[in-house]
């Protein structure tokens, strides 16, 4: 069975989190990879690339499963590449 790309997309950019003291807005995802439209398979990996800024700073991006990102490229902007995200075989789980 496969599942669309928005459903899944809207999940993993609900793992973001953007902190600052000041920061009164969160961060913005940009994905690239997979494209728009994309259907993908449950129980696989897939490859997610795109890029995620913060008008203020990137305090930590995180991936889910533990996984987490708190060096960047710049304070504000970090490019996602070599990220693979992997939707469960049974989704709510």
């Amino acid at each position: 069975m496969k599942l669309n790309l928005f459903s899944i997309l809207m999940a993993f950019s609900l793992a973001f989190i953007s902190c600052g003291k000041d920061d009164t807005s969160g961060p913005v995802i940009t994905i690239t990879s997979p494209a728009e439209g994309s259907s993908l398979e449950k129980g696989k990996s897939h490859a997610v690339t795109g890029t995620v800024t913060d008008d203020t700073e990137l305090a930590e991006i995180d991936l889910g499963g533990g996984s987490k990102i708190t060096t960047f490229d710049s304070p504000t902007k970090h490019t996602l590449a070599n990220v693979t995200f992997t939707i469960p075989a049974t989704v709510g789980s």
